[in-house]
């Protein structure tokens, strides 16, 4: 009888220490899977640099919805490093980031910055995303950027002048040409930029 007795005591033993670990390991999961209550640019760089494919995703969707949130966040993640998923943001965004990606493009003096803006603001153009002024403006930059300073700089305006060249572009470099205000050097880059992207024409 005493050794029953022991046998389901030690039994209710083992339950109760098993229901307390499937609890403690319960409670873990939960404080993980918390989403903190300040979702700023740490939060998402880390999401972008080292979460899994969903939760990048995820990250993309949330800034994506809310872009007067999402693209200040997106430039300061990218002021950081190169991710390309922060700048596959970008571009999915379009027409409401041009105006500030463009601004940016011509005041930032961080090189790693202007080639991303640069491959976003080509991106938007290549998707349609742009609205006609602003699909000037960008090839407008394109052309000025072309001939920079950076040899980093001219490599990704020259890209982005490549990619839309024929239809896309030209047009827009020869308007810009017949433009009379237009300054001396300004000019001077659309030109060149006009080479490229008629080349083989």
């Amino acid at each position: 009888m005493r050794k029953r007795v022991l046998l389901i005591s030690v039994g209710m033993i083992f339950v109760v220490a098993g229901i307390a670990a499937v609890l403690g390991i319960l409670f873990l999961i939960s404080l993980a899977n918390q989403e903190p209550t300040t979702k700023d640019a740490n939060y998402y760089h880390d999401i972008y640099k080292n979460g899994g494919y969903y939760a990048r995703r995820h990250a993309n969707h949330e800034l994506a919805k809310d872009p007067a949130k999402g693209v200040p966040i997106l430039i300061e993640v990218l002021s950081r490093e190169k991710l390309d998923d922060a700048e596959r943001c970008l571009w999915t965004i379009g027409a409401d980031a041009v105006p500030e990606l463009l601004d940016l493009e011509q005041k930032t003096d961080n090189i790693r910055l202007r080639c991303s803006l640069l491959r976003v603001l080509y991106s938007i153009v290549l998707e349609d995303k742009a609205k006609d002024q602003d699909r000037e403006n960008i090839i407008k930059e394109l052309a000025i950027a072309f001939s920079d300073k950076s040899p980093e700089v001219q490599k990704h305006a020259g890209l982005g002048l490549s990619i839309l060249r024929g239809e896309r572009s030209a047009p827009v470099l020869r308007k810009l040409l017949s433009d009379e205000a237009l300054p001396k050097e300004t000019k001077e880059a659309v030109a060149e930029a006009l080479k490229v992207v008629t080349r083989g024409e």
